[in-house]
């Protein structure tokens, strides 16, 4: 079942009231504000912050993992949920960049000047965010197949996943998830939309959306080209609404059967990352590169 809520509404729901304002003058000085496909600025993206400040603030989890770290405006704005509550609690975040890779950040000034520069996250979070904050923050580096293998995570209570948003990487993720999980967790998908080589929708009504209650955010809407727009949404569940025990949803076997697959292909694809991006340019794009917002 899959019910449909704008964002407002959704958090309204929660009864729960988020710090806009100063959510998104985080973005603003993080830089997540976006080049849409029109080639404007906008600010998409920052509707996320006060919708993951709320679902973490309601549900107080202490072990949290994201998928997808970008410029770090989710998990910083996760971070804020959990000192504000003082919630005991974790969030790891997976990137295939490390923290020290310079991201390109368009930067809006007090003035409202927007100015675009390069600052890795290392250098650029101590300038817009406290040490509580970051400090709740544990990244990982490298491809999901990769970075899980380099850490113990505690049982995860909540999940972000917006990685890798071509199907199979999509499902990877989520897969990975199962097997780090604690029994009961929360999951929210980014850019539920139908878009090109986007496969967050397709899993979603495959694999999730007739298993558990599901709720559809409705975000807003964005460009997908110079002309075209598209409605652009999130998606969030609780394992405890499961029609059926999560073992027959997801068979083990099945489960390990594709991580085993796929990252066979994630260690190809990382060990001939620049010779394939280097004959065939189309595949970055497609297939191996973590989508981003800047988030």
């Amino acid at each position: 079942m899959m019910n449909i809520s704008n964002s407002k509404d959704f958090i309204r729901s929660l009864d729960l009231s988020p710090p806009f304002e100063e959510l998104y003058e985080l973005g603003d000085r993080l830089g997540a504000i976006l080049v849409n496909q029109k080639g404007d600025y906008e600010q998409h993206v920052y509707v996320r912050g006060p919708i993951l400040y709320a679902l973490i603030s309601k549900l107080k989890p202490k072990t949290v993992l994201e998928f997808g770290t970008a410029g770090g405006y989710s998990a910083l704005c996760m971070a804020r949920a959990m000192v504000d509550n003082n919630i005991d609690g974790k969030i790891f975040t997976i990137d295939r960049l490390s923290m020290d890779f310079p991201q390109t950040r368009n930067v809006k000034d007090n003035s409202g000047n927007i100015s675009t520069i390069k600052s890795s996250n290392n250098e650029h979070w101590p300038k817009v965010a406290s040490k509580e904050l970051i400090e709740k923050i544990i990244p990982i580096t490298g491809y999901t197949g990769q970075a899980l293998n380099k850490i113990d995570l505690p049982k995860i209570e909540f999940s972000y996943i917006d990685a890798a948003h071509h199907y199979e990487g999509v499902k990877h993720d989520f897969y990975s998830l199962l097997n780090v999980s604690a029994k009961k967790f929360d999951v929210l998908f980014d850019d539920y939309i139908n878009r090109p080589f986007f496969g967050i929708t397709k899993f979603v009504d495959e694999e999730i959306k007739n298993n558990f209650d599901v709720t559809l955010i409705q975000t807003d809407e964005i460009y997908i080209s110079s002309t075209e727009k598209q409605n652009h949404g999130m998606i969030w569940f609780s394992t405890e609404t499961a029609k059926k025990p999560l073992s027959e949803i997801f068979p083990h076997s099945n489960v390990e059967n594709f991580l085993k697959k796929y990252r066979r292909y994630e260690k190809y694809v990382v060990t001939n990352r620049h010779k394939l991006n280097t004959k065939i340019p189309y595949f970055t794009n497609v297939k191996f590169k973590f989508w981003k917002k800047s988030s």
